[in-house]
């Protein structure tokens, strides 16, 4: 059975399968082919939110902005369900104001897709599935909060090294989904992929805390 690590990115989706070999990567237009190039995934775990509120903001997004720090941009609040049902932005606004007391940023709204996919998608995955954030998974990897972003050269040899002692060298990550993804989405993965073996292991962490296992019940939850 195989762990896996995916992230969103322009073209679709990056995924990070860790195998006896080392880590190799894919690409897939829809997150329902995570299975097609994984047949044998056992646990999942995907940085986009699962478990959308229907009103008020998240703990989750909350708690992960003070785990991380200086980063604390890159998380953003989650927005209510019903804002996430129109395509127009400014609609979408004056809905999360009105139902989670602040606006919705541009960037979040942009996600809209790819939320709604795997929110209609999970139910029925092959396996557990679990939302991380790679900011928070790379701040517990590295045991401290980072100060650089993930786009920045310092950021992304600071990822690459804090993968590399945790023994995922993506490095050798040469085929398709090289070419079809960021770097900083590639490095994503692969740590949302470091917190899918965690988890698998049962020694993964959660904000907030929970005791137990994913359920489409109890979501809400980011996991490290």
């Amino acid at each position: 059975m195989t762990v896996v690590g995916i992230d969103a990115c322009k073209k679709g989706w990056v995924v990070v399968s860790l195998e006896d070999g080392g880590p190799v990567a894919y690409f897939i237009p829809k997150i329902d082919l995570v299975v097609s190039v994984v047949p044998d995934v056992s646990t999942i775990a995907i940085d986009i939110p699962i478990g959308l509120p229907e009103q008020g903001p998240r703990q989750a997004d909350q708690l992960a902005r003070e785990f991380v720090g200086p980063r604390r941009s890159s998380v953003f609040a989650v927005p209510v369900r019903e804002a996430l049902m129109t395509e127009d932005f400014a609609e979408a606004n004056r809905i999360s104001v009105a139902l989670s007391g602040s606006g919705l940023s541009k960037q979040s709204h942009a996600l809209r897709e790819k939320i709604l996919e795997v929110d209609s998608w999970h139910t029925w995955a092959p396996c557990s599935v679990w939302e991380v954030h790679p900011e928070v998974s790379f701040c517990r990897m590295a045991g401290e909060q980072i100060k650089y972003s993930k786009k920045s050269w310092a950021g992304m040899n600071f990822r690459r090294r804090a993968l590399k002692e945790a023994g995922i060298d993506v490095d050798e990550i040469t085929d398709r989904a090289g070419e079809s993804a960021g770097v900083d989405d590639l490095l994503d993965a692969a740590v949302a992929a470091w917190s899918a073996d965690r988890i698998e292991r049962g020694i993964a962490e959660s904000i907030p805390p929970r005791a137990k296992r994913y359920s489409v019940s109890a979501g809400l939850t980011i996991w490290f």
